[in-house]
């Protein structure tokens, strides 16, 4: 590939990000998604929430935590259920 098609290529294609023909605006948005994920693996809460882009990133990180945490409730009572089955009666009221 030519420096010309690595330069003026449509690199990215999401829906929260414009099409760019700048490669160093798609390096710095790369840069930054990967030092989000680094922090919501630690912890979701401590992503910034400066601008409209990143409060709906922390809004989408914290819903995210929250399906996870409920499918882990779900789990642990099925686990329950599985040791003992009397425990499905009660799960029934």
């Amino acid at each position: 590939m030519s420096f010309y098609q690595i330069k003026k290529a449509d690199y990215h294609c999401q829906k929260d990000v414009k099409a760019t023909d700048s490669f160093e605006k798609i390096m710095r948005y790369i840069i930054n998604h990967d030092k989000a994920k680094v922090i919501i693996m630690d912890d979701y809460r401590k992503l910034p929430r400066r601008t409209k882009k990143q409060k709906m990133y922390y809004k989408n990180a914290e819903q995210k935590a929250k399906r996870k945490q409920k499918y882990r409730v779900y789990e642990l009572f099925a686990r329950l259920e599985r040791n003992d089955p009397e425990l499905i009666k009660l799960s029934m009221c």
